[in-house]
């Protein structure tokens, strides 16, 4: 009878070697793994280094976040929240100001000067600023002629075209898509891009509240942040983890469906590309660039003065044809005539007095 207990199992060379493989195998596997990880292109929305999962620069989770919130939306206007982009060359900013804006500024200033000058008589102080020095529009000067019509101005916006705001530094706009589904918009949001979009402002003051949620939101998670030592955070650590949480970002995006305000602003646009695109056309053939300055320097006044009507009446005609005359400049023309007579007669009276050293 044998003594079992002696025995001992020694393994073979071969099961060895195929165990150091295993191990050398799942050393290389997580070091690739780990490698992926750092060389990975951050998500575009929390900057992670996950697998991007959607468009290629957004994770898993912050794709499913949106479709959480927007996948069963039926709206076919959609609003983009993205950074501004640089303007082009000649490009009219955002922000322009429509004529009939000009006008009540003009008004403003002449009312705020008539106070002034009533608190002179009272005040027995001289008021020095003469009414060519304040006005801003239409007022000739030795170093640029003007001249009726104002061809400058025929590219301006409509009032209903207009934002109505001033940029206030955040460089956050909106920009309205028209005709798109959700799945289009979650790649233009994917991407930040406003391609095929029209910008109509800055974004709401909403919108940004929204935006900031948001983002430090998404920080906080990934840097393991509880929400009771939120709570009790200070303004300054706030401060810090806002820093933080933007460092480097430059896809900060955010949609939502558009209102009926920002898609009249936009049909608004869309009229005003319509009766814009003709003109540089229509100037051109008459001798002038964009701003209405004739192209030949050597062109003289009379000329200049006709060739600048025989434009104006053809672009009036022009949008007549298009069915867009009513709505603009043209609406104010016998306002701007009105204020381009009375300032450049007050120019010319100012010019002639002053004698010559």
């Amino acid at each position: 009878m044998s003594d079992d207990s002696h025995v001992q199992v020694t393994p073979k060379d071969e099961n060895s070697s195929l165990s150091l493989s295993k191990v050398r195998s799942g050393l290389i596997a997580r070091g690739r793994r780990d490698a992926a990880l750092l060389l990975a292109v951050p998500c575009n929305k929390c900057g992670e280094r996950k697998d991007l999962a959607f468009a290629g620069c957004v994770c898993t989770s912050c794709s499913e976040a949106l479709d959480k919130q927007w996948a069963s939306s039926t709206a076919t206007d959609w609003v983009l929240i993205a950074k501004q982009l640089a303007e082009e060359d000649g490009e009219r900013p955002w922000y322009a100001v429509s004529v009939a804006t000009r006008l009540s500024v003009l008004k403003l200033m002449e009312s705020d000067l008539e106070q002034t000058k009533r608190g002179s008589e009272t005040t027995g102080v001289p008021h020095k600023e003469s009414e060519a020095q304040a006005g801003p529009v239409a007022v000739p000067s030795s170093e640029r002629k003007q001249f009726w019509p104002p061809l400058g101005l025929l590219a301006s916006r409509s009032p209903d075209a207009e934002s109505g705001e001033l940029p206030s530094g955040e460089e956050l706009c909106r920009y309205v898509f028209r005709g798109t589904t959700y799945a289009q918009m979650k790649l233009h949001w994917a991407k930040s891009d406003s391609t095929g979009s029209l910008v109509i402002g800055e974004a709401l003051p909403d919108d940004r509240y929204k935006i900031d949620v948001q983002t430090i939101a998404t920080y906080l998670n990934k840097v393991g942040v509880p929400p009771e030592e939120v709570e009790e955070a200070s303004e300054a650590q706030v401060d810090k983890w806002w820093e933080a949480a933007t460092e480097g970002r430059t896809n900060i995006a955010f949609i939502r469906p558009a209102n009926p305000e920002e898609i009249g602003t936009h049909n608004a646009l869309l009229r005003d590309q319509k009766r814009h695109e003709p003109i540089a056309g229509i100037l051109e053939k008459w001798g002038f660039d964009s701003r209405g300055i004739p192209l030949a320097g050597s062109m003289d006044d009379d000329e200049w003065k006709h060739r600048g009507l025989q434009a104006w009446e053809e672009v009036r005609r022009t949008f007549e044809g298009l069915g867009l005359l009513k709505g603009s400049l043209f609406d104010y023309e016998e306002e701007l005539r009105a204020n381009f007579v009375k300032y450049d007669s007050v120019a010319r009276t100012s010019t002639s007095e002053v004698k010559p050293t």
